[in-house]
């Protein structure tokens, strides 16, 4: 399968619209793959932030994959394992995405407004799919500034449409209102439970700063303390001389 015929299949509304309209039962392979994509969209819209790392390998693992097999298509170049370039790809840019933090949180939030995009907009060709590309792109430069809430937004986002688009099919009533329910339900949920984590972590971090600080301070008062001791030794010192010197003096004059 080539890029195209990927693009060519991804309007997802479209075919729950069509697996609904011909009342077709899914088959156990089916159940289960939808199954896992449910939990996984609930695993991203709870914990998009928390572990960031771990979406960022996959999403870049993902988008190797369609790299390699996107320079394949477009060079026209066959090979007997034409998928090799494309896990070879996606291992490197799914290892550098889960190293560095900020590379993937852009390729986490890349990823993530691009499918999510292209959800609504299904592409059917190759102009379809670089439009969500870009879309996701705009908003991947956003968490240059502001990348904590722009990757809760945009998991939550993300998350929330997969866990509705899964509902529908599983649930014996599915239908469009189901997904707005299931979705706009996931998306609070998510975006409130990753504030509150994140407001979490921000505590504690604050909570080790002042304990530093603290230990600082104390440490520089004991050395200050310690000084000041010392100061008062020697001082004590000078005066016992003193006297013992003038005592001295005393004793020579009486003799």
């Amino acid at each position: 399968m080539n890029l195209r015929e990927i693009i060519g299949n991804w309007d997802v509304g479209f075919s729950i619209g069509k697996i609904l309209e011909n009342g077709r039962a899914l088959t156990d392979t089916e159940m289960i793959a939808v199954a896992a994509a449910a939990v996984i969209g609930l695993l991203i819209c709870l914990l998009g932030l928390k572990i960031v790392r771990v979406w960022a390998a996959l999403f870049g693992l993902a988008a190797g994959f369609l790299g390699g097999t996107l320079v394949m298509d477009v060079t026209g170049i066959t090979l007997t394992y034409d998928w090799i370039p494309g896990v070879v790809l996606g291992i490197i840019l799914g290892g550098l995405s889960a190293w560095l933090y900020r590379f993937g949180i852009f390729i986490t939030v890349w990823a993530a407004a691009g499918l999510g995009c292209a959800y609504f907009i299904g592409p059917a060709d190759v102009t379809g799919a670089l439009i969500c590309a870009a879309a996701g792109l705009v908003a991947a430069l956003l968490t240059i500034k502001f990348k904590e809430v722009i990757t809760i937004l945009f998991t939550a986002i993300f998350g929330a449409l997969t866990v509705g688009a899964a509902a529908v099919l599983l649930l014996p009533e599915g239908t469009e209102l189901v997904f707005g329910i299931v979705a706009a339900v996931c998306l609070i949920a998510g975006i409130l439970v990753q504030l509150l984590l994140e407001s979490r972590k921000r505590k504690r971090a604050s909570l080790r700063k002042a304990e530093e600080i603290r230990r600082t301070h104390s440490t520089a008062n004991e050395v200050e303390r310690a000084r000041a001791v010392m100061e008062n030794l020697d001082r004590m010192d000078d005066e016992d001389f003193v006297e013992a010197d003038f005592a001295d003096e005393e004793d020579d004059e009486e003799d």
